[in-house]
């Protein structure tokens, strides 16, 4: 049986249905395809239309999905999606609402219109199935964990009415315990705690970094009275009433471009400490009045690994499974998993232990790999290396940072070791040439380690609970007498979020970190994802040269081939770049009492630039041409050409060789 599983909403480049909503609305776009009980392939839309957070219907990750299995759409029994379908046809009547001239088109009409328009025809409606969105967690949690029998908690944003969920596994069938409203849902008091910290949706892992600076005792008892924890189970989270709490206790907004101060960390701090205050209290009374020792978990909130490591700490499962696609991509697959089991598929609905995290698009044959360095010259050099493995690592513990890109891409937000950026862990001033160097972000940001699995328990304090820790879910201490060999990985409180290498999950990546720990005597590297602050990881060789091009990195291993950033490429290798606006950037002017600018942004976010006004201009009429060309009708190339560049780096505008150009 042939089951693709969608999450998304419904825009696309061609047709933007519903227009204007932001990217946190059904947001996490993917696509997953299960053949006979098994994930073949699954990927992000945004690893492909380089949208981050992209909700746009996921048209691209479902064209590689079958791809990658050789199907067509005519070929599936059944297309997945991970909402209800009264509810999701109810969320695009409230659109519809803000403007009358905006016709209503009904979910399934829509997810069959796209499929069809992308992939051919072959989809009839009846094949179209909806699925609760919290039994879609929980199907992808209970299915990949391989328990026989388990507790299964979905703790997020929000489902259709849920903001907590609690499931009883047994027998392949999953049974719903308890939904708690979403009014009182932990994801969304967090999400209300980032936003009042400065940052924005889907930064909630920022605060969760910053929290191991903070005191929680200081604003603990002012949060503490919006949490009340009651008998059976219940609890009531005044999540409503957190602004005004703040702000009526003199707590200012910190602003995203303000510096940090201690309050903002100890607010992080007691916010965490609420969360896992109501968590410990869930988890424990579903534990007891479930009597299932074991526990799976997915939901947004299943991200909070420094919740995760004291889950695991305190004994209250003997064993723990935290999916590695926890976000709302997984539900994607989870709806695949899901609907199979209605159609009486393979196994109905048996779990079995995730084979791979590994399930997105790969590079390619090594001829198309190098056609598509060869493009990129003069800006880059390269070469086919004979032991690739023995190579980058002499270049790690030579001191170098490298990204590393093999292989299939991961499902889910961490970088496993196949689109990766890594250094050698030892040295702390690694991790701070790595966060303001090329990740441009915030120096307190802890970056994670990668240890071979033979030798995890020798540096880390690894709980007694039964965990897979090879997909970066849970924060575990550091051993003390090895904190000074991984000082570029050892967070504040002496702990990391680990990935334990296994040579039968990522065999290259395992013999990576072997050879480096024979140079070195740490079997050890720190692992972050490879992007910059501006994109979602990378996913081709296009994408790797370009993250290579505008951070501070200088060294790339692609499949065998090493890739060097040239020592200088000319104004004209530069200028033969082709620019395009992304679609989901746009230009805008900005007319105020102060006058008027102008902007390249990205639609439906408040994220981007203002522009000189002959840039916003050479874009919006660049119709494939190469940017020297483009630069003839202009009078001052030099401003628009390092404008362009800056606008390359913030990924508002793509630019690619001729050859390469779409």
């Amino acid at each position: 049986m042939r089951i693709l599983g969608l999450s998304g909403l419904f825009g696309t480049e061609q047709d933007d249905y519903p227009p204007r909503v932001p990217t946190g609305f059904f947001h996490d776009a993917a696509a997953a395809l299960v053949v006979d009980g098994v994930a073949v392939a699954a990927v992000e839309e945004e690893r492909l239309n380089r949208e981050k957070h992209t909700n746009k219907f996921p048209v691209l990750a479902a064209a590689a999905c079958l791809n990658e299995a050789g199907l067509t759409v005519g070929d599936l029994d059944g297309v997945a999606y991970f909402f209800d379908e009264e509810f999701t046809d109810q969320e695009l009547h409230l659109e519809c609402l803000k403007d009358a001239k905006l016709p209503f088109r009904p979910s399934r009409q829509l997810i069959k219109e796209r499929l069809t328009t992308a992939l051919g025809p072959g989809l009839t409606p009846e094949r179209i199935h909806f699925v609760p969105h919290h039994l879609t967690h929980a199907a992808a949690a209970f299915r990949d964990s391989g328990f026989e029998d388990s507790l299964v908690a979905v703790i997020d944003g929000n489902g259709e009415a849920e903001g907590v969920s609690f499931y009883e596994g047994r027998q392949g069938r999953l049974t719903l315990l308890r939904g708690y409203e979403r009014r009182h849902s932990l994801g969304h008091f967090y999400a209300a705690v980032t936003r009042f910290i400065g940052y924005q949706d889907f930064d909630e892992y920022k605060v969760m970094g910053l929290a191991s600076y903070g005191d929680p005792e200081r604003f603990g008892p002012l949060l503490s009275g919006l949490l009340r924890l009651e008998p059976a189970g219940d609890y009531h989270l005044d999540v409503a009433g957190l602004p005004k709490l703040l702000l009526d206790s003199g707590l200012v907004p910190r602003r995203s471009r303000e510096s940090f101060s201690q309050t903002y960390a100890d607010l992080a701090a007691a916010s965490q400490h609420l969360l896992e205050q109501a968590a410990d209290h869930l988890l424990g009374y579903w534990r007891e009045t479930a009597g299932l020792d074991r526990l799976a978990m997915a939901g947004g909130v299943a991200q909070n690994t420094t919740y995760n490591g004291r889950l695991l700490a305190s004994g209250t499962f003997s064993e723990v499974f935290v999916h590695p696609a926890s976000h709302d991509a997984g539900s994607a697959l989870g709806a695949a998993y899901e609907v199979e089991r209605r159609l009486g598929g393979e196994g109905e609905g048996t779990p079995r232990p995730l084979r791979s995290p590994y399930l997105g698009p790969g590079l390619g044959p090594a001829d198309a790999i190098e056609r598509q360095l060869d493009a990129w010259r003069p800006h880059i050099t390269w070469r086919r290396m004979e032991r690739p493995t023995t190579e980058t690592a002499s270049l790690l513990a030579g001191g170098e940072v490298v990204a590393w890109v093999q292989g299939r891409s991961e499902f889910g937000p961490r970088a496993l070791g196949n689109r990766s950026i890594l250094a050698d862990p030892r040295e702390a001033a690694n991790r701070d040439r790595v966060n303001l160097l090329v990740k441009k972000r915030e120096e307190y940001r802890p970056l994670a380690p990668s240890v071979l699995e033979e030798a995890a328990e020798d540096l880390f304090l690894i709980p007694g609970t039964q965990a897979d820790h090879g997909y970066m879910g849970f924060v575990v201490g550091v051993r003390p007498e090895r904190r000074a060999d991984l000082g570029a990985v050892t967070h504040t409180d002496g702990t990391a979020r680990i990935q334990r290498v296994s040579r039968s999950a990522n065999p290259r990546y395992h013999e990576l970190i072997r050879e480096f720990g024979l140079l070195t005597g740490v079997p050890v590297l720190l692992n972050t994802s490879f992007n910059n602050h501006a994109e979602p990881i990378v996913q081709d060789v296009d994408d790797a040269v370009t993250t290579l091009l505008t951070t501070g990195l200088s060294k790339l291993v692609v499949d065998d081939y090493l890739v060097e950033c040239a020592a200088s490429a000319p104004d004209e290798a530069f200028d033969r770049l082709v620019p395009r606006i992304p679609a989901f950037c746009q230009v805008e002017t900005v007319v105020n009492a102060r006058g008027s600018r102008v902007a390249l942004r990205r639609r439906n976010s408040t994220y981007g630039v203002d522009v000189d006004p002959e840039t916003a201009a050479l874009l919006v009429a660049a119709t494939g041409a190469p940017l020297g060309e483009l630069l003839l009708s202009i009078s001052r190339q030099d401003v628009v050409r390092k404008e362009i560049q800056t606008l390359w780096e913030e990924r508002l505008v793509s630019l690619r060789p001729a050859t390469e150009a779409p």
